[in-house]
């Protein structure tokens, strides 16, 4: 028998409620009004958006 075995969902993505923003050579955090689900893969650009 297992003993302190946790079950928890696979994970397949994430959610975001803001991005990162570029402004006078700085990046800074914006706040989103929509949720972005998201892929646990993440590029130069960004997360790459959930299919």
């Amino acid at each position: 028998m297992l003993k302190q075995l946790a079950i928890t969902p696979p994970v397949i993505g994430r959610i975001s409620i803001g991005r990162i923003v570029e402004k006078d050579g700085k990046r800074r955090p914006e706040k989103d009004d929509q949720f972005t689900l998201t892929t646990q893969i993440q590029t130069r650009q960004g997360w790459v958006t959930h299919p």
